[in-house]
């Protein structure tokens, strides 16, 4: 593989570096895992406030599907925190480039609600290296994200067609 910061510039993270880069094997299709960290200040923000916290209760990996760099599907993997929060609690620290919960990035996310767009979800699913049920999911996220932030008109106009009272027939 390249350099690393090679790979930090390519993968677009803000805030992100990476560590280390690892491959499956030599074919085409293998997987490449990439492992980040958060550069700059050790301080976390709190996923349910915002602010960032320096005191670190415990940490695990997890793991994201990202978009495929060549034919090579991406696994990212980050050390996240849980954090203790004065105001919060005990929470996880927020990652910026994933939703909570989420097992794919946002990019991806979009990515793969673009491709359900034109094409059944089990081909976009294939396509991008997933699980179908993942992929239903990041369409179903796509599709809110999309519901959200659309215009609302109200209509000019109301009609009722065939309306009848009482008895059915």
């Amino acid at each position: 593989m390249g350099s690393r910061c090679a790979c930090t510039w390519i993968l677009g993270l803000a805030g992100f570096r990476v560590v280390h880069t690892e491959s499956d094997g030599e074919h085409s299709d293998s997987r490449l895992t990439i492992r980040i960290e958060r550069r700059g200040l050790r301080r976390y923000p709190c996923s349910g406030c915002g602010r960032r916290v320096s005191r670190v209760r415990s940490m695990g990996d997890r793991t994201w599907d990202d978009l495929p760099w060549a034919a090579h599907p991406v696994t990212l993997v980050y050390a996240q925190r849980r954090v203790r929060c004065r105001h919060c609690g005990i929470r996880t620290e927020r990652i910026d480039f994933a939703d909570p919960k989420a097992r794919v990035t946002r990019r991806l996310r979009q990515q793969i609600g673009v491709d359900c767009q034109s094409m059944p979800t089990s081909h976009a699913a294939v396509r991008h290296g997933v699980s179908w049920s993942k992929a239903r999911r990041a369409e179903a996220a796509f599709l809110a994200d999309w519901d959200r932030t659309r215009p609302r008109h109200r209509p000019r106009h109301l009609g009722a067609d065939e309306i009848q009272r009482g008895k059915g027939q």
